[in-house]
């Protein structure tokens, strides 16, 4: 299935293993592990694009996790919720921190990408290519 990032940093980061994946809505849960993952940039179905998308890695989906995020008074100004099957955890500080790095965002863009004000809460899944998980 195709993977689309709007931003070259994503590229960047995701080339670099900076970024090791990344969160959608996913509604349908369409996604699931051993799954082909074709990462573009852009969305190749735009054929009106000022961008030429592209197509810039393959890989596999290795695993999906639910997460829930919902706005606090906390450090980072939110607090997560990840699951895997029937595990459940509650992300602390250091867990918050890592996985807003490992999506290729700091603390404070991830929480205005995914709980913008005015919005209370976001629920999506995590759709990994690498063997990281947060609920173990």
């Amino acid at each position: 299935m195709i993977l689309t990032f709007s931003k070259d940093r994503f590229v960047d980061d995701i080339k670099a293993g900076r970024k090791i994946h990344t969160i959608r809505t996913d509604a349908g849960n369409r996604w699931k592990p051993g799954m082909a993952i074709h990462f573009w940039r852009g969305n190749p179905r735009n054929v009106h694009a000022k961008e030429k998308p592209y197509c810039f890695r393959e890989g596999e989906c290795t695993g999906v996790e639910k997460i829930t995020i919902w706005r606090s008074g906390t450090l980072h100004g939110f607090r997560a919720r990840v699951w895997r099957g029937d595990v459940q955890v509650d992300l602390d500080d250091d867990k918050i921190e890592g996985l807003c790095q490992n999506d290729g965002l700091t603390a404070g863009q991830f929480r205005m990408w995914f709980v913008p004000p005015g919005t209370d809460s976001f629920t999506g899944r995590i759709i990994h290519w690498t063997d990281k998980r947060y609920a173990h």
